[in-house]
Formats: C-alpha cells, sequence, structure tokens
C-alpha cells in the first residue's frame, strides 16, 4: 500500500506529464492546417498563454 508522500508524488508526475503532452500537442497543432472544411482559416493568437481544464501552458 502506498503511503500519502508517495501517492503525493505520483499525482504531481502525473499532472508534469499531462502539462508536458499538452505544451507538445500545441506546438505541433499550431501551424496544422486544418482538416475540417467548415472551420474558417486560422486565425494569429496574439498570446502565448492558454488554458486547458484549468492548466495554464505556453506555446
Amino acid at each position: 500500500m502506498m503511503n500519502t508522500l508517495q501517492l503525493t508524488k505520483a499525482r504531481q508526475i502525473k499532472a508534469e506529464a499531462l502539462k508536458t503532452a499538452q505544451r507538445v500537442m500545441a506546438q505541433d497543432q499550431r501551424d496544422a492546417e486544418s482538416l475540417d472544411a467548415n472551420q474558417s482559416d486560422k486565425v494569429e493568437r496574439r498570446t502565448t498563454e492558454l488554458r486547458y481544464r484549468g492548466y495554464r501552458y505556453s506555446i
């Protein structure tokens, strides 16, 4: 059975991995062309700080 410190560390590692994955996905998709024909042309973003489900990340 895991103690409180191990659970906290595991939660932090998971949160950090999610944050890294979101940043990498945002960088990969930033210059990608839209696959949906119904979407309008890509609008250039002025800010680089974004939020996803309460987590902040920058691109």
